[in-house]
């Protein structure tokens, strides 16, 4: 089965991907940035003792685990899938760089429901080991966060290994 680029997003150009990329992934840092006051807010002035916090660095292994492999399998398959030859250089370009789109919210994914529920552990227990958890999954979400030249070289890395492989 060949790879049809309406499967992923379409772009135009690296502009418009890279614009589209930093609004998708701006959002999702927002969102757990927005929580996080919420949280801080509401949070209870009688801290309560759960296992909660347990379930977090649970949830936590869990995401770094679904961060690591899981897009790069995914992205590895799809890929692969690129016929090069009938697509030309421009347009494997701009698959690539929708298939760079999917790939960041497949790391990001993750990173969002495990903030979230810090958050909910945050505002439960108030326990400021977990709001050091929280800064690092954010801090984590930063480094994911997408720039031209970033995707520039995952895109040149791609075309590389779709050249060897095409050899």
């Amino acid at each position: 089965m060949m790879y049809r680029p309406q499967q992923y997003p379409k772009f135009e150009n690296l502009d418009q991907a890279i614009r589209s990329m930093t609004i998708v992934a701006g959002t999702l840092i927002a969102g757990v940035l927005v929580f996080s006051a919420f949280a801080t807010y509401s949070r209870t002035d009688e801290p309560q003792t759960s296992a909660m916090a347990l379930v977090l660095v649970l949830m936590v292994v869990g995401m770094a685990v679904a961060l690591l492999i899981v897009p790069n399998q995914i992205v590895r398959n799809t890929v692969l899938q690129l016929d090069f030859d009938e697509l030309g250089e421009d347009s494997t370009r701009m698959a690539l760089a929708g298939i760079a789109m999917t790939r960041m919210i497949n790391r990001m994914a993750p990173c969002e429901g495990a903030a979230f529920f810090a958050n909910i552990v945050w505002m439960i227990e108030g326990n400021f080991i977990v709001l050091g958890i929280l800064t690092a999954i954010v801090f984590v979400q930063l480094i994911l966060f997408p720039t031209r030249h970033s995707l520039e070289n995952w895109i040149d890395e791609q075309l590389e290994a779709l050249r060897t492989e095409n050899s």
